[in-house]
């Protein structure tokens, strides 16, 4: 628009803003290419104003880039896995689990959508069969519902009514309730666009760093992998 607006106020016979808009083409256009139309036809204009050729001017590099942070505020040197928020939940019976319960041991912790999403209930299929071997390798596991405590004793007795248990937790492992989904936005398993939770699935370490995480639309199945992993990554230690 600057370069049309020089070529217009030239042929209005405007000399002077003709300059006065050219001057300002040239820092503008500091880094366009001579060989565009629209820049080509200032080329005899340019001779008139006596410009060089070449008349574009590029703007000299910004010296304020605004205050620079001490680097030690920026974070470690060398990455560390992040610490795991604390929590404390309670199960369908209302006896609470903490984080610190596990406090130098490593623990699984998968976070589903509750008793009304089908492949979560999959997911927690899957891990339990592998419960044992998780158990052998030193990984507890907990599962965290966005269910209320009566939530989970529902499901459990949907489980009893359809002939698979006794009223009681059917999973090897402990199901709590964050019906507030606090935890699940402690461990950003949550879409804050959607306002809706995630599927996560992670590692704590004894020490209660992160050692592994997965936060997605759909549950982690991979169970005997993961195991693998999990073996891997604590065989470097809790440092």
């Amino acid at each position: 628009p600057l370069a049309v607006q020089v070529d217009v106020l030239k042929a209005a016979g405007k000399p002077k803003d003709a300059r006065e808009a050219f001057d300002k083409l040239r820092i503008v256009a500091g880094g366009a290419d001579l060989d565009l139309p629209c820049l080509m036809r200032l080329a005899p204009l340019a001779k008139e104003f006596d410009y060089p050729e070449d008349w574009r001017t590029p703007a000299p590099p910004a010296g304020d880039l605004g205050k620079r942070p001490p680097l030690d505020e920026l974070g470690p040197f060398r990455w560390s896995p992040p610490a795991a928020p604390r929590w404390s939940l309670s199960d369908a019976s209302g006896k609470a689990t903490s984080l610190d319960d596990f406090k130098g041991r490593p623990v699984l912790m998968i976070f589903y959508l509750g008793k009304g999403c089908v492949h979560c209930m999959e997911q927690l299929n899957n891990f339990a069969p592998v419960t044992e071997a998780y158990a052998k390798a030193g990984i507890p596991i907990v599962a965290i519902s966005t269910d209320t405590p009566a939530g989970l004793a529902e499901t459990f007795q949907k489980t009893k009514a359809e002939g698979g248990g006794d009223g009681r937790n059917p999973f090897p492992f402990p199901l709590l309730s964050d019906a507030g989904q606090e935890v699940f936005k402690a461990y950003r398993a949550y879409d804050d666009f959607e306002s809706q939770p995630l599927h996560g699935t992670f590692l704590i370490d004894g020490s209660g760093k992160i050692r592994w995480q997965d936060i997605s639309y759909e549950p982690f199945m991979h169970t005997d992998w993961l195991l693998e992993e999990c073996q891997r990554l604590l065989s470097f230690g809790d440092s």
